[in-house]
């Protein structure tokens, strides 16, 4: 093969991967609790999920509509901006006490609504911390 098909089939790849949904790769709590015999499997299914939900969270945030397609309010859009900024500065360095609560609310889910998906209740998580903090000043 030449370097030029090569490229294109790399590139073509890469749109692939980039272009599908990413529900497609969501987990469910089920999953995601039935895969505590594989710590290792575990930990990279959060760190997945947490990438994913923190995109989610952020792109959602900044985006100037709905998901439904609606427009923002101006004031809307400058409290989900301030929003984003909480979350963007809180992801890496979340304390004790928010992972904790994080373990806990993620167990909690589980239990009740095990066919939701995890990255949904980290993306909640994530929203309400951020607007705790924003309450607080």
């Amino acid at each position: 093969m030449t370097n030029w098909t090569m490229k294109t089939m790399t590139a073509g790849f890469i749109a692939a991967v980039l272009l599908t949904p990413l529900a497609a790769r969501a987990v469910t709590l089920s999953a995601y609790e039935q895969a505590d015999s594989d710590p290792a499997k575990q930990t990279q299914i959060f760190k997945d999920a947490y990438t994913t939900a923190i995109g989610r969270t952020l792109a959602g945030l900044r985006d100037e509509k709905f998901t439904d397609g609606k427009q923002k309010t101006p004031q809307r859009i400058v409290r989900d901006r301030k929003l984003a900024d909480i979350v963007d500065g809180m992801v890496a360095h979340l304390t004790k006490d928010q992972s904790e609560s994080l373990t806990v609310m993620i167990d909690q889910y589980a239990q009740a609504q095990p066919t939701t998906e995890l990255e949904d209740v980290i993306e909640s998580f994530l929203l309400t911390e951020a607007k705790k903090k924003m309450a607080s000043g």
